[in-house]
């Protein structure tokens, strides 16, 4: 089957596997998915890029791309909180395994047939469809990176003008799909400097117009963070991290390991008897070793101990010839990998910021041992073909395996807590209280109800919750004292966080309307951690209302 005919029936069999692994998530939405949403809902409706009308602008978001993308939506009217994000990110999904079914095919001389199984591994993925699924920017970021590496690819064997600028812009605006995007600007560069070319002059010359492009796009978006909401980094990075200088130990781990990489890739393409298989076999367990050592996610993503091994494979076989367009594939792996490296573990689980990483790897490994197979003879050839079809069996089971995990327990969903906000809300207007504030962790949900103002312990959105995040005893001060919330919401770590169960005014200003230990019975600072909803007492209803609430 070729043809159109071909590429319409790929086509819709992704589309079918992407429907099918996604359809146990339901109407799922992770709830930090709300904050965005909410943010995009304010901006089309010309209340500025504000979490709630009225307040000042504060960049509680890192995906400044998909916030635009879904602003535009809502400028016509179209921004459902459910379906349209969830199908946004699917069909961003569909779009980069096409993309890595034509690069293998184009790099790799992969059949249709192979190339599509290779697509469909990727759209089988776990992380990739789950973070697709969630309404964050997971799905674009596949895409996009995805298209950078077919740029990276076609400027690797002839860098136009036109394509290098093209992949320079690209580089740039990942800067805006997630800060840590910056990292995939390199590839193109890279490559142009690496490619087929003999004049190096040339190569120089349009690796600089490259990366210039980049760095274009980059401070554009910086100056639109600054116009907009008056810093140069997003108020989440301050919350999280809190200081360049915090960020240096993930990030000074995250070069180890490119640079190791780097060095072992020079090293077997400046050196040609690595190519025999005896070398080989040494470089591949170099590799293994430094991934072990260095990088400490590859099981996370790709199926364990046989994801670490087959990636240092595929890197002691990578790109056997000097103008092997398939050498782009693992400076972009590596480029991947060094971006996953420098950001923090998530709490959320499913490896949320490995999307880049997963969707330049998972297709390398198959195609670059799916290669060796076909070009190898004998029990060689045997082995190897067993080996790929094993891996690929490994990372669809497991997948199934903890996208099943997942949906049992899936992380805070933007309609539990939109629920929750709308009963306060009501309990709130049961109790005249006018322009009430609500004190809570999880805020996207709250944020698009819009039911009432809410202050963000997690800091997003709060400038002076994200300066005080580590002094918990100021925190809870200016809490009691100066932001005086209606309600304040209470559960897990954040209960400690907040310093409010040590704070003696805490008891004196507030009444239970529920309290319950934690399931986890994590401790912090030597105490219990529990949750509990609070309101303040001048807000309190009459004790017959409030036992009714508590009932």
């Amino acid at each position: 089957m070729s043809g159109l005919r071909g590429f319409v029936v790929t086509i819709g069999t992704l589309a079918a596997v992407l429907v099918w692994r996604a359809s146990p998530y339901g109407s799922w939405i992770v709830d930090d998915a709300g904050i965005t949403l909410a943010y995009a809902r304010n901006a089309a409706e010309g209340l500025g890029w504000v979490h709630f009308p009225g307040v000042e602008p504060v960049e509680g978001f890192t995906n400044a791309v998909w916030a635009w993308v879904l602003a535009g939506f809502a400028y016509l009217g179209l921004l459902d909180p459910v379906w349209l994000p969830k199908i946004l990110g699917l069909t961003c999904v569909l779009v980069a395994g096409m993309i890595v079914r034509h690069v293998g095919m184009r790099t790799f001389g992969a059949s249709s047939l192979a190339a599509s199984a290779v697509a469909g591994a990727l759209c089988c993925h776990a992380s990739i469809v789950t973070w697709a699924a969630s309404g964050l920017e997971n799905g674009l970021y596949t895409s996009w990176t995805a298209g950078l590496l077919m740029t990276a690819a076609v400027v690797w064997e002839r860098p136009g003008t036109k394509m290098t600028v093209t992949a320079g812009l690209l580089g740039g605006l990942a800067f805006g799909i997630r800060p840590d995007g910056l990292w995939l600007a390199a590839i193109a560069p890279i490559a142009i400097v690496l490619g087929r070319h003999d004049d190096w002059r040339s190569r120089l010359r349009q690796s600089l117009v490259c990366a210039g492009t980049s760095g274009g796009a980059v401070l554009l978006i910086t100056s639109w963070r600054v116009s907009t909401f008056g810093d140069f980094v997003p108020n989440t990075f301050r919350a999280k991290v809190g200081s360049p200088a915090a960020a240096l130990p993930d990030l000074t781990a995250a070069l180890a390991v490119g640079t190791a990489l780097a060095g072992c890739l020079l090293v077997r393409w400046s050196w040609p008897r690595l190519r025999t298989w005896r070398w080989s076999a040494l470089h591949a367990l170099v590799v293994y070793l430094v991934l072990e050592v260095l990088a400490s996610r590859i099981g996370h993503c790709l199926g364990g101990d046989a994801g670490a091994i087959v990636l240092a494979l595929s890197f002691a076989s990578a790109g056997s010839r000097t103008s092997d367009t398939r050498r782009v594939w693992p400076v972009a792996v590596t480029a991947g990998l060094v971006l996953y490296e420098s950001l923090p573990a998530d709490w959320m689980g499913l490896d949320r910021f490995g999307s880049p990483f997963v969707t330049l790897a998972l297709p390398w490994v198959l195609f670059e041992l799916g290669a060796r197979a076909h070009e190898s003879v004998g029990v060689l050839r045997l082995f190897t073909r067993l080996a790929v079809g094993a891996y690929f069996i490994i990372i669809v089971t497991r997948s199934l395996s903890a996208t099943s995990e997942f949906v049992e327990q899936p992380v805070v969903p933007m309609a539990t807590v939109q629920r929750n906000h709308e009963r306060m809300a009501g309990w709130a207007h049961e109790a005249g209280v006018q322009d009430p504030t609500v004190l809570v962790a999880d805020v996207g949900g709250a944020m698009w109800s819009r039911q009432m103002e809410v202050v963000d312990l997690a800091g997003l959105c709060e400038r002076t919750v994200a300066s005080l995040r580590r002094q918990p005893t100021l925190l809870a001060d200016w809490i009691l004292h100066q932001r005086q919330p209606t309600f304040i919401q209470l559960h897990d770590s954040w209960s400690a966080r907040s310093g409010l169960f040590e704070h003696a005014d805490f008891r004196r200003d507030y009444l239970t309307i529920e309290e319950w230990p934690e399931v986890r019975a994590s401790r912090m600072a030597g105490h219990p951690v529990v949750g509990g909803l609070y309101i303040r007492r001048e807000n309190a209803p009459d004790a017959a209302t409030l036992s009714r609430w508590r009932d």
